[in-house]
């Protein structure tokens, strides 16, 4: 179980983190991902940058091994 926090963005509408997995909800398409091996001062960044899905398009998109979830956990 995670909990989830909903953030100010316009391309992201829920995130959570547990022991290096990075859950991400999409705010138009409702879809979760998951990315491994993420260090918690990245998920920090990303919660607490201006713009989240620029953080999230910089530091994490093609950083970190992604899987899509046919659900949310």
């Amino acid at each position: 179980m995670v909990d989830w926090i909903r953030v100010n963005s316009n391309a992201i509408s829920q995130v959570a983190y547990s022991n290096g997995i990075l859950y991400i909800v999409f705010r138009e398409s409702s879809e979760c991902y998951q990315y491994s091996g993420v260090p918690a001062s990245v998920y920090t960044g990303l919660v607490t940058a201006r713009s989240i899905g620029q953080y999230f398009n910089q530091w994490i998109r093609d950083n970190y091994p992604e899987q899509q979830l046919s659900y949310v956990p």
